[in-house]
């Protein structure tokens, strides 16, 4: 045997018998790790080059949230028609940014988008009954609706929402003061009685809280949140929340800072029927947008009866000295709150008012407890973020920005 023979079939036993065979990694193995580049893009488009197994999980997290807008809707409509696609099946949550005619030009494209569970909308006062249908039919698997100055109207609002019939999640924010009123008598359409989550920031509050309880049963709302309350609209929140006592277990309240008077939404709103209550979220100014100090009113807080409360949390403006921490105390030193897991404070701190080390000397029993947390945000964060949604805010502030747009071409 010649030496090139000797080495070449001395080669081929070192591969065959001692080279160890490598193993493939276990399938949640591999999510885990591209579960950790969330929010990676770039990261993520290297896993996807990696092998197939790893392109799903990749995909998943690229493609789960697509936002359209005039720019990249003509790209995106020509990719999704193609034959060689395969990222429609992970988009989950679809955003409208652009005009009408956009809508109306991109929408008839979107039918491979059959696992969207998500929409947001802007503009869509001007939008074709033809691309409603549409909608309709397209994503009839939606449970998840954010408008943010869709309409000029309540009805058209109240329309649009009654087309998707599967709702669990509905977001509604217009920045409008002026809107007409539901005509009086009208029957509502469409009954979601899956209806879970409720946020809304709109001048027509009472309009929608009337909607969501015309049919029957009531829907088995879990979590609430309403911003901008105002004081006209207070009757039909107590009535609302009389509707939802079986049920809501998070609420979330923002009364406008025009309320000169501390005690006007305590002569409507009464949260002591909520006997499932688990979490309430309030938020405390020392003043207002004047600089008028506002005095600071926990009566709503002694209003709990609830024997399931487990988290208290306050969006708290603190410029100055003048909050009164010994009433707070009194208050949760009550015995509805002896079983809170957390109080957290999500602060937004000024030179010369109250720092996070007074906050918790003067809550010092809550942090030898470790239910106490201090948490230092922006506004805009502090203002929107509710339940894990604090997209949604930057959303609708571009949003706002459309509409203006919209109006001032007309």
């Amino acid at each position: 045997m010649n030496t090139k023979s000797f080495f070449a079939s001395a080669s081929r036993a070192t591969v065959g018998s001692y080279w160890p065979q490598i193993m493939p990694l276990p399938g949640e193995l591999i999510d885990t790790i591209i579960d950790s580049l969330q929010g990676q893009p770039p990261a993520l488009k290297r896993c996807a080059l990696v092998c197939k197994s790893w392109v799903p999980r990749s995909h998943y997290h690229l493609f789960h949230s697509v936002t359209l807008r005039p720019r990249n809707a003509t790209e995106f409509v020509k990719i999704l028609s193609s034959p060689i696609c395969t990222f429609a099946r992970y988009v989950n949550h679809v955003t409208f940014f652009m005009p009408s005619g956009w809508i109306d030009e991109t929408v008839p494209f979107l039918t491979p988008l059959f696992a969207v569970h998500s929409l947001s909308f802007g503009d869509m006062d001007d939008v074709r009954s033809e691309t409603v249908n549409t909608l309709f039919t397209t994503f009839r698997a939606v449970v998840s609706l954010e408008l943010h100055n869709s309409f000029d109207t309540v009805e058209e609002h109240l329309d649009f929402v009654a087309g998707f019939r599967s709702l669990k999640k509905l977001i509604v924010f217009h920045s409008s003061n002026y809107m007409e009123e539901v005509s009086p008598g009208r029957h509502y359409q469409g009954h979601h009685w899956q209806l879970r989550t409720l946020v809304l920031s709109c001048s027509f509050l009472s309009d929608i809280l009337r909607w969501v309880t015309f049919h029957q049963p009531n829907p088995q709302i879990h979590s609430l949140c309403m911003f901008d309350i105002r004081q006209i609209c207070l009757p039909d929140v107590q009535h609302f929340l009389l509707a939802l006592a079986p049920s809501l277990r998070r609420l979330r309240l923002i009364f406008p800072l025009s309320y000169t008077d501390s005690h006007a939404y305590l002569r409507y709103v009464d949260i002591s029927c909520l006997r499932e209550l688990r979490s309430i979220s309030l938020h405390l100014r020392s003043r207002d947008w004047f600089g008028e100090p506002i005095p600071n009113d926990f009566k709503i807080l002694s209003q709990i009866t609830s024997a399931h409360m487990k988290e208290i949390i306050f969006y708290f403006w603190c410029d100055n000295d003048s909050f009164d921490w010994g009433e707070l105390v009194n208050v949760l030193s009550q015995p509805q709150f002896s079983n809170l897991r957390r109080i957290h404070f999500r602060l937004r701190l000024f030179s010369g008012g109250t720092t996070k080390d007074q906050i918790r000397s003067l809550l010092h029993n809550w942090e030898v407890r470790r239910i106490l947390y201090l948490t230092e945000e922006h506004q805009e964060k502090m203002d929107y973020d509710f339940f894990g949604s604090c997209e949604c805010t930057r959303r609708s502030s571009c949003f706002a920005v459309l509409a203006k747009l919209r109006n001032n071409s007309r």
